[in-house]
């Protein structure tokens, strides 16, 4: 029997290795063109305000409106001292009224303080410049009739007060006056030790309640409020410059002569005022 022959084997195929990969290779960058970022423009600096003194002040009024208006140059550095006075009774409910108000705002409504009703003295004062006008606060409906009833009520507070006040300043002008004769004589050093002390004590008399009491919070409570205040401080000047004199070396002073004359004839204006004041006019 035939052996067959065996039929001969293909060889087998080679397990294909894998083929390395090699990375693509970037692209290139591109170059990137600049923005150029525009500057952000610069802020305008603040302008700022010359500093500038008052050669001038001007008020108005609106009395329907309780508005008031200051004209001026002066910088806005500069606040505007406003000072409101009311005397003998022109303000329904007080004897006198007196405020004082330091703003920076040159437009001010009256109404909105609340003040009692009736006519104020207004001074309003920047550095060395002023401006004076009487204004109304509030409704002028009834005012009259009312003002008339409150008169009647305090006629009494005003005589009395008008009646110390005469008495008192008058006594101060004597006062002045005596203090006068004794400089006269004050060469004579025995004659001045003699006179002086007599006068000390004489004027240290010429005082009453009212003058002691008065103040800024108690002016409201007098009707001759601002004219007690005057002679309060004429005494109290008088009262300093007497006690500097009493030294030798400033018995003669021509400044102290004069200053002394100057308070003597501001008792004689404020007797003459006293005598001629009324409630009425």
């Amino acid at each position: 029997m035939r052996e067959s022959t065996p039929e001969p084997r293909a060889p087998e195929p080679r397990a294909n290795k894998p083929k390395a990969v090699r990375p693509k290779a970037k692209p290139a960058p591109q170059a990137v063109a600049a923005v150029q970022v525009k500057p952000s423009p610069t802020p305008p600096k603040p302008t700022v305000e010359a500093k500038r003194a008052a050669s001038y002040i001007k008020i108005s009024y609106d009395s329907e409106h309780g508005k008031l208006k200051t004209q001026t140059d002066a910088s806005s550095h500069f606040a505007t001292r406003y000072e409101f006075t009311s005397l003998f009774g022109k303000v329904l409910g007080k004897n006198s009224y007196y405020k004082t108000l330091l703003r920076k705002d040159r437009n001010l409504n009256l109404r909105e303080l609340n003040w009692p009703r009736g006519y104020y003295f207004l001074e309003a004062t920047m550095g060395d410049v002023s401006s004076q006008a009487t204004v109304f606060v509030g409704s002028g409906i009834g005012y009259s009739k009312e003002l008339n009833q409150f008169k009647k009520r305090m006629t009494l507070d005003f005589m009395n007060e008008r009646i110390d006040y005469i008495r008192l300043s008058t006594t101060l002008l004597d006062r002045a006056r005596s203090f006068e004769k004794i400089l006269k004589a004050a060469d004579n050093t025995r004659a001045w030790q003699r006179d002086y002390g007599p006068w000390r004590r004489s004027f240290s008399k010429a005082n009453s309640r009212t003058l002691r009491n008065i103040g800024p919070n108690s002016r409201s409570r007098y009707v001759m409020a601002e004219m007690w205040l005057e002679l309060k401080d004429t005494r109290k000047k008088m009262d300093q410059l007497t006690r500097s004199m009493s030294k030798a070396s400033q018995r003669k002073s021509s400044d102290s002569l004069n200053e002394f004359r100057v308070l003597r004839r501001k008792l004689t204006s404020l007797v003459s005022q006293a005598q001629g004041l009324s409630m009425w006019r």
